[in-house]
């Protein structure tokens, strides 16, 4: 019911927000595609910091959040950056082209759009391959990819959540909810009654999602 923020020719995409650190504030991060660079905003809707690595971070699209580390993807590098929190908190002009690191191997993404975490997995829609694709998260790079899935049900997927042991993938194309098992890939069930569904989110028991059509 609040307005966060202000962007000038900007195009805000994706949103999460980061754990406390150190004893701060929880803040809110912002993936401003059209600028490249994200942007954090504090729960008092104070603009935080700005984050720039231009030379590998072109148009920041959607992102996940763990403890430590934030991935997002970058829609038309077609691949994974992740950045670890001490490096925003410490970042200065010296430090800016090695605050992030690319984690997916060439070739694996087209058109990357949602991305989610789940029981140390890593997945992300490959909109334009019509699949998932799941990586194992670790420390070393590139991220291995554990299995693509989706390839013969989905059409343009955008976004994906994960809810017990399921992942649900927002079918664009297909106007549905593709839900499928997060260890194996395996296709279990639909939800229609969608229009263009785009984004996908779990809170206290209850699922949102977001239509570009409607």
């Amino acid at each position: 019911d609040e307005y966060v923020g202000q962007f000038v020719n900007s195009l805000p995409h994706g949103v999460g927000m980061m754990p406390q650190l150190n004893g701060g504030e929880p803040r809110l991060m912002v993936a401003d595609t059209r600028n490249d660079r994200l942007v954090t905003f504090t729960a008092g809707e104070k603009l935080c910091r700005e984050i720039e690595c231009p030379e590998i971070m072109v148009r920041p699209r959607t992102l996940t959040l763990t403890d430590e580390d934030l991935y997002i993807t970058s829609f038309t590098q077609n691949n994974i950056i992740r950045i670890r929190y001490d490096d925003i908190l410490t970042r200065n002009a010296e430090r800016a082209p090695n605050c992030a690191d690319v984690v997916s191997t060439e070739g694996d993404l087209w058109s990357p759009e949602g991305v989610c975490i789940h029981r140390g997995r890593l997945y992300c829609c490959s909109s334009k391959h019509n699949e998932v694709v799941s990586y194992t998260l670790q420390e070393e790079t590139p991220l291995p990819v554990k299995h693509r899935f989706g390839a013969d049900r989905l059409r343009d997927p955008t976004g994906i959540a994960a809810h017990d042991n399921e992942l649900y993938v927002a079918d664009r194309g297909h106007d549905r909810l593709a839900v499928f098992s997060s260890s194996v890939g395996t296709f279990h069930r639909e939800i229609r009654g969608f229009r263009q569904p785009v984004g996908i989110a779990f809170h206290h028991g209850r699922m949102y999602v977001s239509e570009q059509r409607r």
